[in-house]
């Protein structure tokens, strides 16, 4: 019924939104539950947008006036910041056209189902 349907439905879309790496890199999920990611839409989505901002990217760092122009202590290389959150270089969910494809994939599933 609908009443169920909006009872389930939240705490669903929160728990794979949570897998999709929002939260929580992607690196620091246990053994047992870090298949659920490939079941998650939210995976796909977040994944490319990282890929699609920080891939090949060289990040300048601030620096502080009252420190006499220091460098502060931040990621410099997008690669970096990418493989902090658990998406490495040799990583299927680092290529952008995999994770458009799988959006596509789950958007045919879910207006078949």
């Amino acid at each position: 019924t609908l009443q169920i349907a909006l009872l389930i439905t939240p705490t669903i879309n929160i728990f794979l939104m949570i897998m999709g790496g929002f939260y929580i890199p992607l690196d620091n999920f246990p053994g047992f539950i870090k298949w659920i990611k490939w079941c998650s839409y939210a995976t796909y989505g977040y994944s490319g947008l990282l890929v699609n901002e920080y891939q090949g990217r060289s990040i300048p760092c601030a620096t502080d006036a009252s420190s006499d122009s220091v460098e502060l202590n931040c990621p410099r290389d997008g690669n970096d910041v990418l493989a902090s959150l658990g998406l490495h270089e040799h990583s299927i969910l680092s290529n952008i056209w995999f994770d458009v494809a799988m959006l596509i994939l789950f958007q045919a599933f879910f207006r078949i189902v």
